[in-house]
């Protein structure tokens, strides 16, 4: 990707004149220096290089291909760098399985590279020590391990090279590597599952644009399930084909307790309790097999579910639909995961919509292997435990505090992380790791995928990569790095030690996406027997006569996930899609349930399962069931993780009895939004097929303002709702791109947050099952805006190619602007909101200045970015329309942002605004945005269900 060439400009006093604006700032440099003379500054030297990288031309960025290291699901990444400054991460356009997508998470990772709380150094006891003192510290530890075993406790590991090397070091100690996934929504179930079915333990690579039916028993795998980009992605490609008529339209039915961003994009949805989502899929099961005979003896004890004429429309349809169908399981029950699977082999999706000789390797951890070494660890055979980046046992497990205690008295524990965790206050060593721009590494989100991680800087502090320290307490550092261990790895087991892997090397590097050649197959997991008798007495096991009169349901929420990255601020202000409330854990109740136990928003309650309680403010939440707790984790506080139980070897999240008291307490909830309907107005659109248009209000013909800008250029945006999951990724994406401040949660609270771009959220129809509608909405950009013709300092103006512009340095603060739009669109700037330190203000754009306090500021579509494109295009000598992509649109995991020229009948964005589904937000008002909307499309024809 050519880098963007600068716009050279001389100096405003280089010539003769100086204008008014820059002798007044020239006089408050002046000023501030005079006023500075009789105190102490610093003095600070600004050097120039002594021999200038090639890449590298001040002021212009430059591109590197990586892979994103946030989560195991090791998404493409394009990593913007500006003077040696990583700036701003986005998706990789050429990446096999994420194409361009990035989540919000992916986004805000940045963020956490230049934390003023991050680890500058390692630790011993909690006392700054050198890298020579934690070598031999570690070094002496496991010299005396004796009888006792070394354990490696590990996230999900995507890595080849690194599994290679932590399995490796830990056979040479005759200990182990145990892989951790904390996410309630993890496959662990789903592994055992696959591998009674197909003899290996994997999860299926997922193939929605093959598929015509989608039912899913509790998979949020457009919210906060593993590898969601991908499946998003999928999700969103295989709806654009129904609505090119390519496809027949997706029926997508969604089996859920706790409401979820993917059951709010489903079609239809039954909200049941884990009792009766469990009986549905036996019964579904009974059904497809017929009359076999060990099915049959198998599931006959099972009652039929409560709704039994909906349960048989979905058998009907998806017997129609063998081979085109796709069903789906979030539980964390190895009973309902291979009864779910074995639908899928009945109707005969293995192979079809189900990929099993591609699997994704993002998920390969189970819980037995942690439960084994929990058993281990409290029965004292460990002598050495080291935790590795990604996972903290302590917050993320049941029985946290009798792992604190545990590690506490191990003769060597080692946290191995960039930022400060629960876990690693227990342990004696903490060995201070880089973050992920900062370090080489690789990754194998799927077989026949590979693809590298690269640093984008040098490291900032004195850490170390995890896996050089790795190397280097197996003895290996003296003679090889970390770099060389990668290179060797990808030389000996891709390419066969190739002549010429220097060059096919140097194109991975290149791409980030391992150049032509690249082949293995050893590193998938190994086949097993298959056992038929397994099958049946595991799908044959009881279900509770009835289900508890409170259940709680954990959940994972975009924003906060498992907790790995609840330290980063862009996150913890980013609301949950479903909740609207940011910062705080909020426990989801049906309004039904909100009613019996007398509640509503804010009030503080005391949610016990078993022994363990947490307590959380509430919010009444519609389309849960009616006797299910949606309670999230990752908090640091109230961490829901509290709640979950250990049973049958397995982690439970779901159908775990509870009681709930009131406290007496109330919580001012940061919210972005309280008002949960649309009212029935006609502000967002939903259709029941491709071919019907929306019914918009009367269009105002009347001129009100006269017509501005350049006939031959208008910016303009389409969002299609059809394909927007509101995932927040492109919030973020804003958020980093233009310097959008971190409010924090009191402000968010008295509905002073800044974000530019925010994600409406309606429940409508019955609130025990509603229609939940997403939509996007920023600044419109309107022709006849509103805001213009009030202020009175002409600080809001139009542009000639139809942007309504904010000056900020004229602007006053009036804010007559913000009263007089529509959208409610614009922030103000009530405070000098903080920054952080400098280390913090490092992840600043540099193209977009920082805003001061008491001037209003909105969505620009991206106008540096236009600019960029613009210079660009004239120094390449094009004429007309040029590409360009606002930060929003170019990470869209959904592809749902289109953005161009609308003036020009052949540009992408003017083709999709002719869309039978669009329509326009308010456009009655006559005001003429520049944002055209597609409508949602909900499927329920047909009759089966």
């Amino acid at each position: 990707m050519p880098p963007l060439k600068s716009d050279k400009k001389s100096p405003p006093w280089a010539g003769e004149s100086v204008e008014r604006r820059t002798f007044l700032k020239a006089l408050g440099v002046g000023t501030a220096m005079a006023l500075a003379s009789c105190q102490k500054l610093s003095t600070q030297h600004s050097l120039p290089f002594a021999q200038a990288p090639e890449e590298v031309v001040p002021g212009i960025s430059t591109y590197y291909a990586s892979t994103c290291t946030a989560c195991p699901a090791a998404c493409g990444l394009m990593v913007t760098v500006r003077d040696g400054r990583p700036i701003k991460q986005e998706g990789h356009p050429d990446h096999p399985l994420s194409q361009g997508g990035l989540c919000a998470t992916g986004q805000a990772h940045i963020r956490e590279l230049y934390h003023s709380a991050r680890h500058k150094a390692p630790a011993i006891g909690g006392e700054t020590a050198t890298w020579e003192e934690v070598d031999g510290a570690v070094a002496a530890g496991l010299g005396k391990l004796g009888t006792k075993k070394l354990a490696i406790l590990s996230p999900p590991i995507t890595s080849p090279t690194a599994r290679h090397l932590l399995q490796s070091f830990a056979d040479a100690r005759k200990g182990s590597l145990v892989e951790f996934d904390p996410n309630p929504g993890s496959t662990s179930a789903g592994l055992e599952a696959w591998e009674l079915v197909t003899g290996r333990a994997l999860v299926p690579s997922v193939q929605f644009e093959k598929a015509d039916v989608l039912l899913s028993f509790g998979a949020d795998f457009l919210g906060s399930g593993p590898n969601v980009v991908v499946h998003t992605s999928g999700y969103a490609a295989r709806r654009a084909l129904a609505d090119t008529r390519a496809r027949p339209p997706l029926r997508h039915i969604q089996v859920e307790g706790a409401i979820s961003l993917t059951g709010a994009a489903a079609d239809e949805r039954w909200p049941v309790a884990t009792r009766e989502q469990r009986l549905l899929s036996r019964y579904v099961l009974k059904k497809l097999s017929g009359s076999d005979a060990g099915f049959s003896a198998a599931l006959a004890s099972f009652p039929p579910p409560a709704n039994k004429t909906l349960a048989d429309g979905i058998v009907k349809l998806l017997q129609k639909n063998r081979g085109k169908s796709l069903v789906l399981c979030g539980s964390d029950d190895l009973a309902e995961q291979l009864t779910v699977a074995l639908i899928n082999q009945q109707l005969g999706n293995l192979g079809k919509t189900l990929d099993v000789a591609n699997p994704s390797l993002v998920q390969r951890a189970v819980d037995s292997a942690v439960l084994d070494l929990e058993a281990d660890l409290l029965a004292g055979k460990i002598g050495a435990l080291i935790v590795m980046p990604g996972v903290d046992p302590v917050r993320q497990l049941p029985n946290g505090a009798a792992w604190a205690e545990a590690i506490s008295s191990l003769p060597l524990s080692v946290s191995l992380s960039d930022h400060a965790t629960v876990t690693e206050e227990s342990c004696s060593i903490q060995a201070a790791a880089h973050h992920g721009l900062e370090m080489w590494g690789d990754a194998m989100p799927q077989s026949r995928v590979l693809t590298l991680v690269q640093p984008t800087i040098r490291p900032l502090f004195d850490t170390r990569h995890p896996y050089q320290s790795m190397l280097t307490w197996a003895g290996f550092a003296s003679h090889q790095d970390y770099l060389t261990y990668l290179r060797s790895f990808w030389r000996e087991n891709f390419y066969g030690n190739s002549p010429g892997f220097e060059k096919l090397w140097n194109q991975s590097v290149s791409q980030g996406i391992a150049a032509a050649g690249a082949t293995s197959t050893k590193l998938l997991p190994r086949l097993a027997e298959v056992e038929v008798e397994a099958l049946l007495a595991v799908i044959g096991q009881g279900i509770p006569e009835a289900s508890p009169e409170l259940e709680v349901s954990l959940l994972a929420e975009v924003s906060t996930g498992d907790g790995s990255h609840a330290h980063n601020a862009w996150l913890r202000e980013l609301p949950d899609p479903l909740t609207r409330v940011a910062w705080i854990p909020v426990v989801r109740i049906a309004p039904a349930l909100a009613q019996k136990l007398v509640v509503e928003d804010g009030d503080v309650v005391e949610i016990s399962v078993e022994e363990a309680t947490v307590t959380m403010a509430v919010r009444v939440t519609p389309g849960m069931a009616s006797n299910v707790l949606g309670v999230p984790v990752g908090y640091p506080r109230d961490n829901g993780y509290a709640l979950s139980r250990v049973s049958g070897g397995r982690i439970r999240n779901s159908g775990l009895a509870a009681a709930v008291s009131k406290s007496g307490k109330k919580e001012l909830l940061p919210e972005f939004q309280s008002h949960l309907s649309s009212e029935g107005r006609p502000i967002v659109h939903q259709l029941s097929s491709y071919d019907e248009k929306p019914e918009t209000p009367h269009h105002v013909d009347a001129d009100l303002w006269k017509t501005l800008g350049n006939p031959e250029t208008r910016w303009e945006m389409v969002l299609d709702l059809d394909a927007c999951t509101g995932c927040g990724a492109c919030a973020i994406a804003c958020q980093a791109e233009n310097n959008i401040a971190v409010v924090g949660p009191d402000e968010v609270a008295n509905r002073r947050d800044m974000h530019w771009l925010r994600i409406d959220r309606y429940f409508d129809g019955d609130e025990t099952n509603p229609d939940v509608k997403i939509e996007p909405i920023l600044c419109q950009q309107c022709g006849h805006a509103p805001c213009e013709t009030v202020c009175p300092v002409l600080a809001t103006v139009h542009s000639k190619d139809g942007l309504n512009q904010q000056v900020y340095n004229r602007c006053v603060g009036t804010r007559y602007c913000a009263n007089n739009c529509p959208y409610k669109a614009r922030r103000f700037n009530w405070f000098e909101y903080d920054f952080g330190e400098e280390l913090d203000q490092m992840v600043l754009n540099p193209d977009v200045t920082v805003r001061d306090r008491g001037v209003m500021e909105k969505c620009t579509f991206c106008v540096q970015r236009i600019q960029a494109a613009r210079i660009a295009a004239k120094e390449n000598g094009e004429k007309g329309s040029f590409d360009v992509k606002p930060a929003c649109q170019q990470s869209c995991p959904a592809r749902a942002i289109t953005f161009g020229n609308g003036a020009d009948p052949k540009t992408e964005v003017s083709k999709r605004r002719s869309n039978s589904r669009a329509f326009q937000v308010l456009s009655e008002l006559g005001i003429h945005p520049s944002v055209t909307y597609l409508a949602k499309v909900r499927t329920r024809d047909g009759g089966e269900s």
